[in-house]
Parts: structure tokens; sequence; C-alpha cells
């Protein structure tokens, strides 16, 4: 396989963390990959696979622009998931995707997978999805090659927060309700699953340009 110089924005988080780990696990060169997140701690992990790590925040234009020359691809993971306000939204999923574009264009990358979010297909739109669907957006309208992957709720290893705190906690009980239902689709998706479909639209994502929703039941099975 062709190891393609990677730039990973956000990729110390969750989803990051995991498609670190999936790629180390089919031996990528490691060296390749540059992350920019904000986390100094969260950085430290994926340092520990050999990738190439700057803390910075997305939001304010500096010298990790120059982090994205000679990169053949751009992967957006940065998010805000959860605030008070409209205000850490707007900054992290909508000027954050505003320079990461800036960037992407500046450096002459034509390609980037963008990770978005199931709830910009809600009806009732709350301020974390109204800003997903900006970035959106964004993306849509930069002129670059774009995958866009609308997951829903996720869980997996290395997760503390959300599901992966319901699991601690559920340890520590004799029986525990998981959602679902009894014979439709399971909504929730595995870290995973979705890194390592991912990863399978970075190999093909040289010509196209869709959006994948990633809500319903996933499977492995030939990627």
């Amino acid at each position: 396989m062709k190891t393609d110089e990677l730039l990973i924005a956000g990729g110390a988080g969750f989803v990051g963390r995991n498609l670190i780990r999936v790629l180390h696990s089919r031996d990528y060169d490691m060296g390749k990959i540059t992350i920019v997140d904000k986390d100094e701690k969260n950085l430290e992990y994926v340092k520990n696979f050999g990738t190439k790590t700057i803390c910075a925040d997305l939001a304010e234009k500096g010298d990790w622009f120059d982090e994205f020359n000679g990169k053949d691809l751009v992967i957006n993971l940065a998010a805000q998931i959860s605030s008070p306000s409209y205000e850490a939204f707007h900054r992290n999923n909508v000027l954050a995707t505003e320079n990461l574009i800036e960037a992407t264009r500046a450096a002459k990358i034509n390609r980037i997978i963008h990770f978005s979010s199931a709830a910009v297909l809600s009806i009732r739109k709350d301020d974390y999805a109204k800003s997903k669907l900006e970035g959106e957006e964004i993306v849509k309208k930069s002129g670059v090659e774009y995958c866009i992957l609308q997951p829903s709720l996720m869980y997996g290893p290395t997760d503390d927060k959300n599901i992966g705190y319901l699991i601690n906690f559920a340890s520590r009980l004799p029986c525990f309700p998981i959602p679902g239902q009894e014979n439709g689709p399971d909504s929730r998706s595995t870290s995973t699953t979705s890194v390592i479909l991912l990863f399978r639209l970075w190999k093909i994502s040289h010509t196209i340009k869709f959006t994948a929703s990633m809500e319903g039941r996933l499977s492995t099975s030939g990627i």
C-alpha cells in the first residue's frame, strides 16, 4: 500500500486515537502522519505510535498552517461536542473548519475527509448540529475533493466519556439496560468500525465527492 503523507486535524481525540491504532496495526509508516490538536495530554498518547504531533488551536491561524505543505490528504476529526453556549461550537466546528480549509488550499492539497455527525440529519437541530452543518457547507464549497462522514453515537477503546463512562459505571452493577431496537438496526457505531470505514474511504477518495450517513448497522466485511 502506498504510504501517503497524512495531516490529521483533531487526531488526538477519541476517533483519532482509534484511527492511529488501526493504521499502526496495518503497518502504516507512522512517520508520515502529522497530528494537529490542542490537547497536550491526548497528543502524548498518539505520539507513542511514532506520529509527528503539533499542539495548536485550529480556531486560531498560526504556524501550524506550514504543516500542511507536502501532505497528500487531510482528515478533519476536530470537533466541539458539547457546550453551554453556541460560541464554543462556532469556534471549534465552524471557524476551525474555515482555517483548516484555508490551510488545505494554500498547500494545494486536493483531498479531505471530514468527520461530521448524524445530528445534522435531525429535524430540530440544536447548536451542535447547526455548527456541524455549517462545517459541512464550508467543506462542500471549498473546491477540494471531499468525503463527509456522519457517524451517530460511537463507543470503543480509549473512550472515557459518554458510552465509555456508562460502560465503566455499568461494570459495577449486576445489570444495565442497553439502548437499541429488538429487531431493528442499531444506530450506534463502534469506533473501530468508523475508523476502518474512514480508512477505506481515504483509499478511494481520489475521484469522489460524497456524504455518507453512518446511521444504522455497519459491517467491516470487505474492508
